[in-house]
């Protein structure tokens, strides 16, 4: 029996800068969501259905679908990944 190994290298400082960079456009976008009123939210995804064959249908959801307010979860999740993010952003740095 072979037993492989995998070597991985540290990041280079491009990489975490682009990583860095990436992560620090996505928290961007969602600090400007953050300070928009959401209203009226709803939800639009593909959905597979498998006992009709694999059927793909685009559904929509809104708050009319859920027995909680729709719009203070999402600004849940919001203010979550942004913490997320930011956390990374923080590791990342640390890494340079």
């Amino acid at each position: 029996m072979t037993l492989q190994t995998t070597v991985v290298y540290p990041m280079t400082d491009r990489e975490i800068l682009n990583q860095l960079s990436e992560i620090e456009k996505k928290r961007d976008f969602l600090l400007m969501l953050q300070r928009a009123k959401v209203s009226k939210p709803s939800l639009f995804f593909f959905a597979n259905y498998k006992n009709t064959g694999d059927h793909q249908q685009f559904t929509q959801l809104d708050n009319s679908h859920f027995p909680f307010d729709l719009s203070n979860e999402i600004q849940n999740l919001i203010e979550d990944s942004i913490e997320e993010f930011n956390r990374q952003i923080e590791a990342l740095k640390f890494m340079l």
